[in-house]
């Protein structure tokens, strides 16, 4: 991807280019998520489990849920992933 300011600049843009419907329905996701971790800076930092099972760090999550709302399949790769750096792919 170049860097992660291009990632956060895309996030920003697609998130905003929601309908204010799915805004808030994205918003609620991520709230309900860092609830059920015990604090926001819990939901904010990567996790791992015990069973090596990955959570996601919160720009992850973020990522995939905008991208879920969207549900054009215009990016197939998240770029904030843990798994290294992983390049993002925009559909043709």
């Amino acid at each position: 991807m170049g860097n992660s300011k291009d990632a956060i600049r895309i996030l920003a843009r697609r998130f905003v280019s929601l309908s204010p419907t799915l805004r808030v329905q994205v918003a609620a996701k991520l709230l309900r998520s860092g609830e059920d971790s015990g604090t926001l800076q819990e939901a904010l930092m990567p996790r791992v489990s015990l069973s090596d099972a990955r959570n996601k760090n919160f720009l992850e999550q973020f990522w995939d849920e905008v991208e879920a709302a969207h549900d054009d399949g215009l990016y197939r790769s998240n770029p904030f992933a843990e798994k290294g750096e992983r390049p993002f792919l925009c559909a043709a």
